[in-house]
């Protein structure tokens, strides 16, 4: 989006000097996956002075990242370059996890819109996929009994089934009268997709509504 801005700015003097950007980076959330490590950055673009003092002054408050995080930041944000012995090889892992994210993303998308009850949208950009469950009615009323929300029902039942821990969708504010899973496709590997599906087919054989196949 800076690049985006800067062309803006030389294209057309004068008309976008009072754009301001905040762009955001992180290695948990990024391509790195990081997620048990805890870092990133924040530039702002555009802003006065007085707003610069105020944030850095509100960063200075916080706790910083461990060790560890601050490292992997600074290898983000500075990898080696051509030239540099470890530049290929950084290239390659680089390469490497991107491509495996890629697949996993569009093999999770691929089996839940291909199951029974669910519906979700292509990702594309994001490391989470965010699938409605239409569940059946004897699914309510069975989170009903318990007491819980269906989706959390939902969530509950993988994790027992399968390990594969997930967050319902009724802890995001969705539209009343929908239910929602989060999941990531950080996880390695994908044995864990076919045993999502094994699950969901075999929970919707379980609470379908009766006269249904």
């Amino acid at each position: 989006m800076k690049k985006v801005l800067r062309k803006l700015q030389h294209y057309y003097p004068g008309k976008f000097d009072n754009v301001q950007l905040a762009s955001l980076h992180s290695i948990s959330k990024g391509f790195m996956g990081e997620c048990g490590q805890r870092g990133g950055y924040m530039e702002i673009v555009g802003f006065s002075q007085d707003i610069r003092d105020a944030l850095f002054k509100l960063m200075s408050i916080s706790i910083c990242s461990v060790v560890t995080g601050q490292a992997i930041v600074d290898l983000m944000v500075n990898p080696p370059q051509p030239g540099d012995e470890s530049y290929d090889q950084d290239r390659q892992e680089r390469s490497k996890i991107f491509n495996e994210m890629r697949t996993r993303a569009n093999l999770l998308y691929e089996t839940f819109n291909g199951l029974e009850g669910i519906e979700c949208q292509n990702p594309q950009g994001a490391m989470y996929l965010f699938p409605r469950l239409i569940l059946p009615d004897k699914a309510l009323r069975e989170s009903e009994r318990l007491g819980v929300e269906p989706d959390e029902f939902y969530c509950a039942s993988l994790l027992e089934s399968t390990g594969i821990c997930t967050v319902p969708g009724s802890g995001f504010g969705q539209k009343p009268g929908t239910y929602h899973v989060r999941t990531t496709f950080l996880a390695p590997g994908t044995q864990w997709i076919q045993n999502w599906k094994n699950f969901h087919q075999s929970f919707f054989n379980e609470y379908r509504d009766e006269g249904k196949n």
